[in-house]
């Protein structure tokens, strides 16, 4: 990702700079590039071609002048001095080979005189000479044919004798002005051309970098855009797959919360999770419930191992329900007994009346079930339960299989009261007597002896007083039972 920020700060500066020289200065002129083309250049070149053809005419114009100014004053030298005639006859030589070769006769001049070696100087100008005796001895040509001296000299050149010396003058002035105002045009035509071809060549290659440019930040912008594509699905594939995991972990959570739920209370079960340990705790107020079964033995005789684990199940299955209903804890099963208190692990004031509530429906329910079975002809346990309330203790101890358990004598003598107890009745003790008395119909026992108690005062509930009952058999307490309980 860096690097391709710097790319791109890099392909800013580029363009920044090439904008920059879309401006283009040569020699103080200023040319806009973005305003050129091939048709500029091809527009230059023609008016180059146009001026100088003038520029050809004007220089043929002028090198006739000149030759028929040196003709004229070849015909002066002559008509001046006799002795110059020499001098004149190589002018007139002069202008043949300059009319011969195309040459301006100036240059040709030059040329010859550059060319020839000392000797044939003296040779020419000796032959020179002698033409010239001849000539002024016989003014004749071979034919016979009187001459003048003028004729001799130029031969049949159509110099145009009809033109005065002033006019000659005239022309050749003004065409040497013209070849001088051609030049400056050809010059100053020849350095836009220049500009202009630069400048088109420096767009053209701008356009070009345009160009590269815009193929790299497409290949680098497609790159991005399959990186984004692949990273996204990579995410997705990625999220799906945590989803997936989380869900798994999810359901592996629930079901070792809901395994650790069936063996410690809400609250121990957190505290444990979270701190690795669950102290012992102090309850003031709490109440027990125990019951056993009578005649297990002797049904368990008779019944098939899964048989009785089936039928135990469905027995101890139904009295959690009950507990659960009735905001009581489960604490554990031993054998055919089970036992459950109230008031923990979150104390509360009502535990008693929940206990006793709880008691009554657990009786109605085997009941039902010993009447059921006796219908079928087969035979089925008793069961018998006791209610303590006082103080304890409860927590979980050790570091393996983990149990919440409960201790204090509220637990020994809640043990007592389902020893001696009746089957079918709910055995409660003074202590619970004196908390629930006022909402449920007791029956005295007088003193019991319980071991290791020795006599203690006893009860049996029948039911809930009619006031407080919701049903006929008094099992379910009505909304004025739950007013009362909790006002009180």
């Amino acid at each position: 990702m860096k690097n391709l920020i710097f790319f791109f700060l890099f392909l800013i500066a580029l363009t920044n700079k090439i904008n920059a020289q879309s401006l283009m200065v040569i020699k103080g002129d200023t040319i806009n590039l973005n305003n050129l083309n091939l048709d500029n250049v091809n527009r230059l070149k023609s008016q180059l071609d146009v001026i100088e053809k003038e520029k050809s005419v004007w220089l043929n114009k002028a090198e006739k002048l000149a030759t028929k100014s040196i003709a004229r004053s070849a015909r002066e030298a002559l008509d001046d001095d006799e002795n110059d005639k020499d001098e004149a006859l190589k002018l007139s030589k002069s202008i043949k080979r300059a009319k011969t070769t195309n040459i301006s006769p100036r240059k040709n001049n030059e040329n010859a005189a550059e060319s020839k070696s000392p000797d044939n100087k003296q040779n020419g100008k000796a032959s020179n000479t002698t033409k010239n005796n001849e000539v002024r001895n016989n003014p004749k040509n071979t034919n016979g044919n009187a001459v003048a001296p003028e004729e001799t000299i130029f031969g049949n050149n159509d110099l145009g004798e009809s033109v005065t010396n002033e006019g000659q003058d005239k022309d050749l002035m003004e065409a040497n002005v013209n070849i001088a105002v051609k030049n400056a045009e050809i010059e100053t035509l020849k350095q836009a051309l220049n500009y202009q071809t630069t400048a088109l060549d420096l767009k053209n290659a701008q356009q070009r970098t345009y160009y590269l440019i815009s193929i790299a930040v497409f290949v680098i912008l497609s790159l991005v855009a399959f990186n984004f594509y692949r990273h996204n699905n990579i995410r997705k594939k990625a999220n799906t797959l945590l989803a997936k995991e989380k869900e798994l972990t999810e359901v592996e959570r629930k079901k070792s919360d809901d395994l650790l739920l069936n063996i410690l209370p809400l609250s121990v079960a957190q505290e444990l999770k979270e701190k690795g340990a669950a102290p012992v705790k102090y309850y003031e107020r709490a109440t027990v419930l125990f019951t056993d079964f009578k005649g297990f033995t002797n049904v368990a005789e008779k019944m098939t191992p899964n048989e009785l684990v089936q039928e135990l199940g469905n027995c101890f299955a139904k009295f959690d329900e009950i507990v659960g209903n009735h905001n009581l804890e489960k604490i554990k099963t031993i054998g055919d007994a089970y036992m459950c208190a109230g008031g923990l692990p979150e104390a509360n004031k009502v535990n008693p009346f929940d206990a006793v509530l709880a008691g009554l429906e657990m009786q109605a329910f085997m009941a039902e079930q010993h009447k059921s079975r006796a219908k079928e002809g087969k035979d089925y346990w008793y069961c018998r339960l006791g209610i303590n309330s006082g103080d304890l203790i409860a927590g979980v101890i050790g570091k393996k299989k983990f149990a919440y358990d409960i201790w204090g004598d509220t637990v020994n003598t809640a043990s007592r009261m389902e020893s001696s107890g009746e089957v079918g009745k709910v055995n409660i003790s003074e202590n619970t007597y004196q908390i629930v008395k006022n909402y449920f119909e007791c029956e005295h026992r007088g003193k019991i002896s319980a071991k290791g108690k020795g006599e203690v005062d006893m009860y049996f509930v029948n039911r809930l007083k009619p006031e407080f009952a919701k049903d006929t058999e008094g099992i379910v307490a009505n909304d004025l039972f739950w007013k009362s309980v909790k006002e009180n």
